[in-house]
């Protein structure tokens, strides 16, 4: 299903698959959880590259590799 959502300039749209806040040992709500306060201490800082946040938030979040995780961010233009 399709959807509009307006986003201010300069903020950051996270994509993610949920291996990245979903594991057997660690309920989803605590991964959301997790994966909220990663990004926001990962991007904290206006200029920290995408690229750089998106390796510090997977090292953070790994959890035994016990699924595939992808994690896609994109800053909206000032």
């Amino acid at each position: 299903e399709a959807a509009q959502v307006s986003l201010p300039p300069g903020a950051t749209l996270a994509l993610y698959t949920d291996g990245l806040a979903e594991s057997r040992t660690r309920p989803l709500e605590d991964g959301i959880a997790a994966l909220r306060d990663a990004l926001g201490s990962a991007l904290d800082n206006p200029g920290t590259s995408l690229d750089s946040a998106c390796e510090t938030i997977t090292q953070a979040l790994r959890q035994r590799g016990e699924d595939d995780m992808t994690l896609v961010l994109a800053r909206v233009r000032q």
